[in-house]
């Protein structure tokens, strides 16, 4: 990301209200929530997520 996404990022932004915006994020969140659950992790993955966390 350069300041030119952001600069791009924050017109999108003020074309919604702040009601709108957290609208938008609750429902975003809600489906990757759903997806997440969906997704079986593989050896890989947990390998990863031990690394983040420092495991």
């Amino acid at each position: 990301m350069d300041k030119t996404d952001l600069i791009e990022f924050l017109e999108f932004r003020s074309k919604f209200t702040n009601r709108e915006w957290n609208e938008i994020n609750r429902c975003v969140e809600f489906r990757e929530r759903e997806k997440a659950a969906q997704t079986k992790l593989d050896d890989l993955d947990k390998k990863i997520i031990l690394e983040r966390i420092r495991f």
